[in-house]
């Protein structure tokens, strides 16, 4: 091998290393790694031996095109590698399916090429050209092209034709018969028509008679292919008007007619308006005679902005609401009573579109059988069609499903209801809560609990005294107790609870064998609870079977001692350790260790959320509630930060909880605990004389005893150089979690008192260098920075002061004119700071005034992008899933603007919890609504289905940096070109 060529593989190797490590991993056993490294060699030179690979290995090594150069820089090292790939094994049929590494070729790395194609460019030439080497010759290459790409245009973005465009157009002189086959076996019809309208229209006239727009289909024996119409309209709408006519007149499929009128219609809506409404009333009766017939939808392939495949039904019914709704009224009436098997999605769009005359229409929907809880999914969609409508006078049909012994569909109807709080419903509920069937007692008492009325929770009373089912007091204790004051509960206001507790029969019990014996417990007052006023807490845990602290108990840890307490909770937690290894069984009691455990608990409770990845151990922590419980959390999250995310997800919940306790946002709280190095005055002084600061690049910056900076330190002690590999594992992690603190002070626009402004940002060493490289802004008008050296100095680099009353926060590119930001731009430009978060060059979307008064954007309505990509790009800014539908599917993404107190909603179609990263997800509208008002955890459909909806906050009426940084989110999470 000469120099050249040595040198052009080292090259190669380099650029290669990481593809080929990608490529290595994904092996598992020894011969595909032997076989691979052959192949290496042969593609390098190192070897002329033709590795032998056999058509059943090529999924291993199906990745290999990817690694061409473009064509135009080919080497004898992707001429080798072209060899490899056509050895019998680029583009073959097997079982009626074409296989081989053509796919790859084509599609990931020839197709990306031709679309950036320039006009004196033969990209395709060149490909056939280095194909017919290896005896592959045109029509193989072209086919192998088609079937790996789906419907690529043949022309440019300036309308030209490109290189594959041209062969096309050869092809079609020379072979027309066989060039058209081709082309409509691989349904590349449509992307011809578009080349020769463009470039060929004598052509196009010449062909569009022979090509086979007709086929026998199920329905009749010329259906038509409406596809290949609508492009023939793009091309000349006036010249093509009168084919598209004539093609319909000669169908004998009504459905294939409907799709030509929607095509007329579309493009000259007054000239066939009524020729298309005459036949949608032909249609309509087909289709339900069909339906009925258990015959095939005769409506197949309706056009659809999401591209998904679908029931075609619904979308055709949703266009004739949109555009015929006064003219299809009986029609689309009859249609649904006609219809034996109702499909919801064909009323969703009835309603939407008539509202309160199609009630009827909307209420027959809920006469199914129940027969059991897989019946879940239709009555969610068919209650949620009676939101905004008027129902009153079918309220006896959803009590009846409210009392079902399915409790799914129970929770569903009573949830509806309790949306509706009129007299009737009123006093049904209260009517039901003496009943004695538990089905009714329950129903009556959840519709009471969310009414919320003074009358209604005091109608809940004889339940929390007298009901026996747990889980029907439940319900009421959880509503009666919210709404009463229980900071003024006394001892003998906890003893009455414990008395009735006793009545009904709920103390008999003895203590959880797990629980081991315990300490004695005293009142405030000195006396020393009995058994049964132990067991109480014990009982009300087990009966609420949830780890949170239990509403009516709670009152009664304030009542007891604290030190014997914290002792009886220090005991119960080493016999839990011991009996049950923190472990499920022993859930009842962890309330209450968090309750009444002191200091003691928190680091042996931090090893076993470490130790055992155990969740419930930082669900103790938060409701211990301390800032000792919340560093032990933080240093949860930070080992958790990787892996299980589970423990870290739990840790961070507890310490958001311990955040509220403390009337702390989550990040104040986080701020409060980053560490200081111990830095006195901006630095600190190592043993061995040096200076370690932190500048504004947000690096540790030294000076040696001379006071003159250096680079690094040399020549030190082990001592130091790990007290140096320490302090910079902190720092970053430190400066990664207080960046996001800053974006979220940005959006929010939190302000400081001059005091704590400067304590925190003027002195703390991390703060100070994230300070430096930011724009800060007094009072909402001066803009300043801060120096190296601490001062404050404005653009013109005078100096700022500020006083003690003065508001301090973060300047937002949207409040700063275009002038300032650029004088801004161009200080930090020649100071060479790179600022820790984007703040000036933040974009900005400004609500437009003919939005203002819009409650359902429909802004990224239809925009669609991978699944894998969109979960994974929504996470990282802070996007959560919404509510979940059946089959896992997830209906919305949301995310909370917790100090703005409003939550931004997007739905989602097509997403799954799980797999399906490849799948197009696809958005829908976008809405803002106030935090907490829509319930995405519950089996209701809680989401706002129209504009109607009292919960949604109109755009005008969401702060402008909210509705700019979610608006920008978006765009950002669907853009692909980022």
């Amino acid at each position: 091998m000469n120099e050249n060529k040595i040198e052009l593989v080292a090259q190669r190797k380099k650029q290669w290393v990481n593809v080929l490590h990608d490529f290595r991993k994904k092996m598992y056993n020894d011969r595909d790694r032997a076989n691979f490294e052959n192949i290496l060699k042969y593609i390098f030179g190192e070897s002329d031996e033709l590795p032998q690979i056999t058509r059943s290995k090529i999924s291993i090594f199906d990745r290999l095109p990817i690694l061409f150069n473009p064509i135009q820089e080919w080497s004898f090292i992707d001429q080798r590698l072209l060899a490899f790939i056509c050895n019998s094994t680029f583009f073959y049929i097997k079982d009626t399916y074409a296989e081989g590494y053509y796919k790859v070729f084509f599609e990931e790395w020839f197709l990306p090429q031709l679309k950036t194609e320039k006009k004196e460019e033969d990209l395709f030439g060149l490909t056939l050209k280095v194909l017919d080497l290896f005896n592959i010759d045109t029509w193989t290459s072209l086919s192998a092209y088609l079937n790996a790409t789906e419907q690529a245009s043949f022309l440019r973005e300036d309308k030209t034709v490109n290189s594959v465009g041209k062969v096309i157009l050869e092809l079609i002189k020379e072979d027309e018969t066989r060039t058209i086959r081709l082309l409509e076996n691989q349904n590349y019809i449509e992307p011809l028509l578009s080349l020769l309208g463009t470039a060929e229209q004598n052509l196009l006239d010449a062909l569009l008679e022979k090509l086979p727009l007709y086929y026998t289909g199920k329905e009749a024996q010329k259906q038509i292919r409406f596809s290949w119409l609508e492009e023939l309209y793009k091309i000349n709408l006036k010249k093509f008007e009168s084919f598209v006519v004539e093609k319909m007149e000669g169908s004998d499929c009504i459905c294939s007619v409907m799709q030509c009128y929607r095509i007329l219609f579309t493009n000259a809506r007054k000239k066939y308006r009524k020729p298309t409404v005459a036949h949608i009333k032909k249609v309509l009766p087909y289709i339900s005679e069909h339906n009925n017939s258990s015959q095939n939808s005769c409506t197949s392939n309706w056009p659809s902005t999401t591209g998904l495949f679908r029931d075609d039904i619904p979308k055709f019914i949703g266009w004739v609401c949109k555009h015929f709704r006064k003219e299809t009224k009986t029609e689309l009436f009859s249609f649904v009573k006609d219809t034996k098997q109702l499909n919801l999605e064909v009323v969703q769009h009835i309603v939407d579109c008539y509202k309160q005359d199609a009630i009827e229409i909307a209420v027959e929907a809920l006469k199914m059988n129940i027969k059991d809880n897989t019946t879940i999914a239709n009555y969610r969609q068919s209650f949620a069609l009676l939101e905004g409508l008027d129902f009153s006078a079918y309220y006896d049909l959803v009590w009846e499903v409210a009392c079902s012994t399915y409790q799914d569909l129970a929770d569903i109807a009573t949830s509806l209801l309790s949306r509706y709080p009129t007299n009737d419903i009123f006093y049904k509920a209260k009517e039901l809560t003496l009943s004695e069937k538990k089905e009714e007692r329950k129903a009556g008492v959840f519709v009471l609990s969310k009414i919320r009325c003074e009358e209604a929770i005091a109608s809940l009373q004889p339940i929390i005294e007298k009901e026996i089912l747990e889980d029907v007091r439940n319900i009421a204790v959880c509503s009666f107790y919210n709404h009463k004051n229980q900071s003024k509960i006394s001892i003998e206001d906890i003893k009455k609870r414990i008395h009735l507790a006793l009545q009904r029969g709920k103390l008999d019990n003895p203590i959880p064998k797990w629980a081991g014996t315990l300490p004695e417990l005293q009142w405030q007052d000195g006396t020393i609870l009995s058994k049964t006023e132990i067991y109480y807490l014990f009982y009300r845990q087990i009966s609420s079977k949830k780890i949170d602290v239990d509403i009516e108990a709670e009152p009664m840890y304030a009542l007891l001692d604290k030190k014997k307490g914290a002792d009886f909770a220090y005991t119960l937690f080493q016999n839990m350790v011991e009996n049950t290894s923190m472990k499920v069984a022993a859930k009842p009691g962890f309330a209450i260790l968090g309750k009444l455990g002191d200091h003691r608990l928190v680091v042996p409770l931090q090893n076993i959320a470490i130790h055992d990845k155990n969740v419930n151990a930082c669900i103790i922590l938060g409701v211990i509630g301390t800032r000792r419980a919340a560093l032990a959390l933080d240093q949860i999250i930070q080992h958790f930060y990787v892996k299980h995310s589970n423990v870290r997800c739990a840790a961070e919940e507890a310490f958001e909880s311990i955040a509220e306790q403390l009337g702390l946002t989550y990040f104040e709280l986080k701020d409060s605990m980053i560490p200081d190095f111990n830095f006195i005055n901006q630095k600190k002084v190592l043993s061995n004389g040096y200076v370690i600061c932190i500048g504004p690049q947000l690096k540790f910056s030294f000076k040696n005893q001379q006071g003159k900076q250096v680079k690094s330190i040399t020549k030190t002690s082990e001592d130091i150089k790990t007290t140096l590999k320490n302090l910079n594992a902190i720092r970053k992690h430190t400066i990664h979690h207080f960046k996001h603190s800053l974006e979220n002070y940005l959006v929010i626009q939190k302000f400081w008192k001059t005091k704590d402004w400067k304590k925190l940002f003027l002195n703390h060493p991390i703060a100070f260098a994230c300070g430096q490289t930011l724009i800060w802004q007094q009072n909402d008008e001066d803009t300043f920075i801060i120096t190296a050296s601490g001062k404050l100095k404005n653009y013109k680099q005078e100096s700022v002061d500020i006083n003690h009353d003065d508001q301090i926060r973060l300047a937002h590119p949207l409040f700063l004119n275009s002038k300032i930001k650029m004088k801004w731009k161009k200080y930090l430009e020649n100071q060479q700071i790179i600022p820790v978060i984007q703040q000036l060059d933040r974009n900005i979307i400004q609500l437009p005034r003919k939005l203002y008064r819009v409650t359902l954007s429909t802004n990224f309505k239809g925009r669609t992008l991978t699944a894998g990509k969109f979960k994974t790009r929504a996470q990282k800014r802070g996007w959560r899933r919404g509510s979940i539908g059946d089959g896992g599917s997830i209906l919305s993404y949301k995310k909370a603007f917790k100090e703005g107190r409003i939550e931004v909603f997007v739905e989602t179609d097509n997403l799954q919890i799980q797999g399906m990263f490849d799948k197009e997800v696809v958005l829908g509208k976008c809405f803002f609504t106030p935090l907490g008002f829509v319930q995405t955890d519950c089996l209701w459909f809680s989401e706002p289905r129209n504009e109607a909806d009292h919960r949604l906050i109109a755009l005008q009426d969401v702060p402008k940096i909210i509705y700019s940084e979610a608006m920008n989110d978006l765009e950002k999470i669907m853009n692909d070109d980022s």
